[in-house]
């Protein structure tokens, strides 16, 4: 990075600098491109006060005492505290809350590049498409080894899976989660991988849109937990349930049952064989009837039923995991209890309802409801939500058709279950400890 620096030169030639201090030309007491830099940009000036360089090093920008320094630690200490917001110089509370909302959104992108590099290199260098017929006997390939100091013996060693040379084995999962929701073909992965970076794209631009002046959130717009809350609630878990959902009943679910739905049969083919009449006659437990049999072959018509959505319980016998049709059962009563939950709340534009509105309202009609403690029912209500939801979850870890042939397919579920289980007694609502003080309605 360039940032102009100012400084000053005296008539015996001493160079006062705002970086290094005062030096003379055959000073040894700084480092010497340091010197022979600053030294240089005097010399230009030809003698007159207040010189102006050009500093070519002086990252990071939200610390002077750190771009002082000359020494490497300027720049490993710099990496370290880049989103340590709080030290940095100059900082406000709005600055603070703009700098965080602004990483969120470098760290959504982060993480869909991160997936789309995964889907992208099984596709690239992968063996996909020769697993899915085989799931059980070929060995699934994560990326081929180009290493130029692999001998003729470690070649030999690491070439498994079918593959033309050194390569390493998948044990993340990832072709058993794949293979789960649908997909089937390399091309199917190509076309993950390049929504997946468009959406990365996406979040990049919009993190860099809400550090502009134009488009910066003041504080008051951070501390609406209302509009928080129904963001969170409605548009985080609600919609994205209803999407994933739409994707089990449509894609998932007819593949599980040897059909293959794209784009291009979307409209065509029927998830349910009534299609949404049911829905709107109010008949839903026609989605139900008819679910897959104990003996249906995954991946084939050999048993299949044409239930969408079921509440069958346990898991199913031949391969020891999850129906899916329970699964987009789940996901569609998670969706509508969290759109319907998100409502509640009002936004910044005046969309949704407010709970204080709402209890105001309750409490005239019965005066008893004021000597209830709101924020310990908010508490209460939410750390118990949180431990069903992880309660669901512990079960949901073998969702995978193929669970009995890895155990690697459990690891990300049990990283996640050990982060958060102390939440089942610590964890509060917008993560604040929770107070034994009683904030009645009528202090509101």
């Amino acid at each position: 990075m360039q940032s102009d620096v100012w400084g000053s030169i005296s008539d015996q030639g001493v160079v006062t600098h705002i970086t290094a201090g005062k030096f003379a030309q055959s000073s040894i007491t700084i480092n010497g491109w340091l010197h022979d830099f600053l030294w240089a940009q005097a010399s230009q000036d030809n003698g007159k006060e207040d010189l102006k360089g050009i500093m070519a090093l002086r990252f990071p920008r939200f610390s002077q005492g750190l771009a002082q320094d000359p020494t490497t630690r300027r720049i490993w200490f710099g990496i370290a505290t880049a989103h340590d917001f709080e030290s940095h110089d100059d900082i406000t509370e709005e600055r603070l809350y703009q700098n965080i909302f602004a990483s969120y959104f470098g760290q959504l992108a982060f993480i869909f590049l991160w997936t789309s590099g995964n889907l992208f290199h099984v596709a690239w260098q992968g063996n996909f498409e020769s697993w899915v017929p085989d799931p059980l006997h070929v060995r699934p390939i994560a990326h081929a080894i180009w290493d130029p100091h692999f001998g003729q013996p470690a070649v030999e060693a690491f070439t498994r899976g079918g593959a033309p040379g050194p390569v390493n084995i998948a044990y993340s999962g990832v072709y058993q989660w794949w293979y789960t929701i649908g997909l089937r073909t390399n091309e199917d992965l190509y076309t993950g991988a390049l929504f997946l970076l468009f959406i990365s794209a996406i979040s990049l631009i919009a993190g860099w849109l809400h550090l502009q002046p134009k488009w910066k959130p003041s504080v008051s717009w951070f501390k609406n937990a209302e509009s928080r809350l129904n963001h969170h609630l409605s548009g985080l878990f609600g919609v994205s349930s209803l999407a994933w959902t739409g994707h089990l009943v449509h894609v998932a679910i007819p593949a599980s049952r040897g059909e293959y739905v794209r784009l291009n049969n979307f409209l065509n083919v029927l998830p349910h064989p009534q299609g949404l009449g049911p829905l709107f006659t109010c008949q839903w437990n026609l989605y139900a009837q008819n679910p897959d049999s104990s003996s249906h072959l995954f991946a084939t018509s050999q048993g299949a039923g044409a239930a969408i959505l079921t509440l069958l319980g346990g898991f199913h016998p031949q391969t020891q995991s999850l129906w899916l049709t329970d699964m987009a059962h789940h996901h569609l009563a998670i969706a509508f209890i969290f759109l319907i939950a998100g409502h509640m709340y009002r936004t910044n534009f005046g969309i949704g309802h407010s709970m204080k509105d709402l209890f105001s309202l309750a409490r005239a009609e019965n005066p008893s409801l004021s000597r209830l403690c709101y924020r310990r029912i908010w508490g209460s209500r939410n750390r118990r939500a949180l431990i069903l939801g992880w309660a669901y979850y512990l079960d949901a870890f073998s969702s995978y058709p193929l669970r009995t042939w890895l155990p690697s397919v459990y690891r990300g579920h049990d990283n996640w279950y050990t982060k958060a289980k102390p939440l089942e007694h610590t964890t509060a609502p917008g993560g604040e400890e929770p107070t034994s003080r009683c904030q009645t309605f009528s202090s509101m």
